[in-house]
């Protein structure tokens, strides 16, 4: 509320029931139909990881990709559909980002990107030992 910001009371006067995803997809599609479709796959391969992924979990991706992978994530961080976390070297998606992505990838397209991860992951080395921090 413009008047009152912050204030939860002022919550009761707004609508609800209608479908909140909806207006959101018309944007995204919009923003989505505009890249190439090497940066759309990108993007769908992106959102294969369920988090935050860094840098070096991404720059195999871009082996046979065009655009390159640095040119389609700074393309898509440009557009906002994916953020940087410049500090931990990390690309995220929004949730709703994530879920159109994924939509529009192909079955095909969605079983090789998966065994293409679980090729990456399986080939990153153990940990010698785990440990945990407890933060209080």
């Amino acid at each position: 509320d413009f008047r009152h910001p912050g204030d939860i009371t002022d919550a009761r006067r707004l609508d609800v029931s209608g479908d909140i995803i909806h207006p959101s997809h018309h944007v995204l599609e919009q923003s989505y139909e505009t890249i190439t479709a090497g940066i759309r796959t990108l993007l769908g391969r992106i959102a294969c990881f369920r988090g935050p992924v860094g840098y070096n979990a991404l720059a195999p991706l871009g082996k046979e990709a065009s655009p390159s992978v640095d040119e389609g994530l700074y393309e898509l961080t440009s557009r906002g559909l994916i953020h940087h976390d410049r500090i931990t070297n990390r690309f995220d998606l929004h949730p709703i980002v994530r879920r159109y992505a994924y939509d529009r990838l192909t079955e095909k397209e969605r079983s090789a990107s998966h065994t293409r991860l679980r090729d990456y992951f399986a080939a990153v080395p153990a940990p010698d030992s785990i440990k945990r921090t407890l933060h209080l």
